[in-house]
C-alpha cells in the first residue's frame, strides 16, 4: 500500500523552505517570531552565542518601524513567585538588548503567551489580570491600559469533547500499515 499525500507533511520541519530547524540557524538569519519558554530563554540571555542574534534582530527592528518581533512564551501560568520574577526580569533584559524598552518602539513588539491554567473569571481571574500587569507592564496592550484592556487581551480557550471513537486516538500497531 502507498501512503496517501495529506496535510501530514505538515507536522515535519521543512529544510528546504521558510523554517529555521536549528538554533545555528536562527544564529544566522534571526527570526522575527520567537517561541520559547523561561528555561530556553535564560539559556538564550546567558549563551555568548546567541549574541549575534540578538544583535541582528535589534539592527532589524531600527531598520524599518513596521517591523514587528513576535515573542511567544510557552507556559506562563508556571511564572509564579521567585521564578515570575526571574521571568520578569529575564523578558525586561531582552526587551533591552532589542531596543523595545523604548516606548516609541513598543509598537514593534508583539507578545503571546500560553497557559492551561490561568482563570479569567470571577475573582481568580482578577489577580490573573494582576500577573499580567506584573509580569508585562506596558507590553503586550496598549500603553497605560486599563485593567478591562488587559482582560480584553486575554483569548481564553474552550475544551474540544473527546472523540467517542476511541480507536481513532491510537496509531496503528504495525509500522508498515497504512493509516486510513
Amino acid at each position: 500500500m502507498q501512503a496517501r499525500d495529506d496535510d501530514t507533511r505538515y507536522a515535519f520541519p521543512s529544510i528546504d523552505g521558510g523554517e529555521l530547524v536549528t538554533r545555528w540557524d536562527m544564529q544566522l538569519r534571526p527570526p522575527d517570531i520567537l517561541i520559547t519558554n523561561i528555561s530556553m530563554l535564560n539559556a538564550m540571555l546567558s549563551r555568548a552565542t546567541e549574541e549575534r542574534m540578538i544583535t541582528l534582530t535589534k539592527e532589524w527592528l531600527e531598520s524599518d518601524p513596521r517591523n514587528c518581533f513576535t515573542l511567544v512564551i510557552d507556559e506562563l501560568h508556571l511564572q509564579r513567585g521567585t521564578q515570575g520574577t526571574e521571568f520578569a526580569y529575564l523578558l525586561r533584559l531582552l526587551l533591552v538588548k532589542l531596543g523595545l524598552d523604548d516606548p516609541k518602539r513598543h509598537h514593534q513588539l508583539r507578545l503571546l503567551a500560553s497557559s492551561a491554567s490561568l482563570p479569567n473569571d470571577g475573582e481568580k481571574g482578577q489577580k490573573s489580570i494582576d500577573y499580567l500587569r506584573d509580569a508585562f507592564a506596558d507590553f503586550g496592550v496598549e500603553r497605560g491600559s486599563t485593567r478591562e484592556g488587559w482582560f480584553n487581551a486575554i483569548v481564553s480557550g474552550k475544551v474540544e469533547p473527546v472523540p467517542s471513537d476511541h480507536a481513532a486516538l491510537h496509531l496503528p500497531a504495525d509500522h508498515g500499515q497504512v493509516l486510513e
